[in-house]
């Protein structure tokens, strides 16, 4: 709904903004017309252009794959994409993960972890951990922790696990046995986040028995060891949590470079 004139102006503005960050024209218009049937302004659409740009230079994927993980991430957690990217590209740095895997996997797992109040700093280190140490495909961390994420908020809204038959009082039973409370006082279960770091936090105590027990009454037979990896790991990650919430201005700083 643009006049001929506003067009005009836009195909100047995109050629200047091409030239600006090393793309062409002709990538900027295509992700341009993408942003623009999301609905936003365009003060939104030049601000996430850029995001992206710096997201696909950094990760050296093209203008549509950015495109597509920054708006997934963005649309589930709300965050701002300057965030998103900053996150993403800090990390990709820090590990043996790239901000390209970070980013698609988190793409897999966003809407989860935000409907059950992770922030993006947490679920991002733990996918940075886990894609750090099992180097597996980033589509395979993001679908495990989405799985797992799902499964416990299952057990938290119906009492049980469709997939196993696990009973809330299995995963509280488990948890209790090595000394970590998983319920407030209303018999309604914690936070995931909330359980994972108390279980963090006393991991390097346990036997094995009570690891592959615990690990596997919380995430499934399927998912455990991805679970364990991350808790073998949680000190590791404990330092990504804290350093991405610190990851301000590091796309640009790369982007620069």
């Amino acid at each position: 709904n643009k006049t001929q004139e506003e067009v005009n102006q836009l195909a100047k503005a995109y050629n200047n903004l091409a030239r600006e960050m090393s793309v062409t024209t002709k990538e900027i218009v295509g992700t341009a017309a993408e942003l623009y049937r999301q609905g936003l302004t365009d003060a939104e659409v030049e601000r996430r252009m850029r995001a992206i740009i710096q997201y696909a230079k950094i990760s050296s994927i093209s203008l549509d794959e950015a495109n597509k993980i920054i708006t997934a991430t963005a649309n589930a957690t709300g965050e701002s994409v300057q965030k998103i990217i900053d996150i993403f590209a800090y990390l990709g740095d820090m590990t043996a993960a790239g901000a390209d895997e970070i980013g698609e996997a988190l793409q897999r797992v966003a809407s989860t972890a935000e409907n059950t109040g992770l922030s993006l700093e947490k679920i991002s280190s733990w996918i940075a951990t886990i894609s750090s140490i099992t180097r597996e495909s980033a589509s395979t961390i993001g679908r495990s922790l989405n799985s797992m994420i799902s499964r416990y908020e299952q057990i938290k809204e119906k009492g049980f696990n469709e997939e196993d038959a696990t009973k809330i009082n299995d995963v509280t039973k488990a948890l209790a046995s090595v000394g970590i409370q998983t319920t407030d006082a209303y018999r309604q279960l914690l936070p995931i986040g909330e359980v994972i770091d108390k279980l963090g936090a006393k991991w390097d105590t346990l036997t094995r028995n009570e690891k592959a027990y615990v690990a596997t009454a919380l995430a499934g037979t399927y998912q455990r060891n991805r679970l364990i990896t991350l808790l073998d790991n949680y000190s590791i990650s404990l330092k990504y949590y804290e350093d991405a919430l610190n990851a301000a201005g590091t796309a640009e700083q790369k982007f620069a470079i």
